[in-house]
This record gives structure tokens, C-alpha cells and sequence, in this order.
């Protein structure tokens, strides 16, 4: 049961810990956001050059250190996206009447460039892991981003 059970503690605490941060500064004073932006972008930096680091290695800290660091980056992005640098062109609710592809297109131009930084994310992710002894960094962003879309699906076709 150890084997099991420790790695899937760490996962949950991990990103609920990182969940309550995010939820934190988001509650802050607007005026607040850039600081919060810049101090969490250092340390996404810092991530993803630990994750090109875990990657070459095959321990199991190695495994973990690329776990953290792959949920250290999908909270960065989140976070751009919360706090509004990262969303899309269309900054205003959609109306309660419009439906179908309509509402769509309206959905996904509020998150647009929350998209495609997702996409510029994983690029550097898939950049840093590509053809290292462990690539679980890029399989859990893989992971993540699938559930992500899944969500996204439901929602949108009211489940």
C-alpha cells in the first residue's frame, strides 16, 4: 500500500496546496496582481529549469521533482489566467440569450491567449523533456491539459 499511497498523498496535498495559493492571490487587491504575476513567473522559471534537470535523471526524486515542477508550471499559466494576463480579446460576459456556435466563438475568444500560452507552455515542456531518461514531466502536462479539454467538453455540452 506504501507505494501507492505516498505518491498519491503528495499528489493531492501538492495541488491543493498550490490551489489554496493560487485562490490567495487572486483574492488580493487588483493593484496587487502584478507583483503576484512577477514573483510566480521567477519561479516558473526556476521550474522549468528544474524539470530539465529532473528529466535527465531516472530517481525517484527525479520523478517527483518533475510531478512538482510540470504542477508548478500549470499553476503558473492558471494564475496568468486568473489574474488576467493570459485570457483573450473578448474581456466582457456573454449574453444570456446567445447559444449554440455563436456562444462558442464568444468562449473562445475570452480565452484565447490562454490557449495559445497553453500551447507556447507545452512547447517548452515537450522542448526540455524530449528525448531525456524521464519524460513524466510532459506526460503529466499531457495529462492535465486532456482533463482540461474533458472539463471544457462537458461543460460546454452541458453535462
Amino acid at each position: 500500500m506504501n507505494t501507492l499511497f505516498y505518491p498519491a498523498l503528495y499528489a493531492v496535498l501538492l495541488w491543493w496546496f498550490l490551489t489554496g495559493a493560487i485562490l490567495y492571490l487572486n483574492g488580493l487587491p487588483r493593484w496587487t496582481f502584478k507583483w503576484s504575476m512577477a514573483a510566480f513567473t521567477l519561479v516558473a522559471i526556476a521550474a522549468l529549469a528544474c524539470l530539465a534537470r529532473a528529466s535527465a535523471q531516472t530517481s525517484v526524486a527525479a520523478a517527483y521533482g518533475a510531478f512538482t515542477c510540470t504542477i508548478i508550471l500549470w499553476g503558473w499559466q492558471e494564475t496568468a489566467f486568473l489574474l488576467g494576463y493570459a485570457t483573450g480579446p473578448r474581456r466582457i460576459g456573454c449574453p444570456v440569450h446567445v447559444n449554440g456556435w455563436p456562444r462558442f466563438r464568444m468562449a473562445f475568444m475570452a480565452l484565447l491567449y490562454h490557449e495559445l500560452s497553453l500551447l507556447v507552455l507545452g512547447i517548452s515542456i515537450a522542448a526540455v523533456t524530449w528525448n531525456t531518461a524521464n519524460p513524466l514531466g510532459l506526460w503529466i502536462f499531457a495529462i492535465l491539459w486532456l482533463m482540461r479539454l474533458s472539463a471544457k467538453l462537458n461543460i460546454f455540452l452541458g453535462v
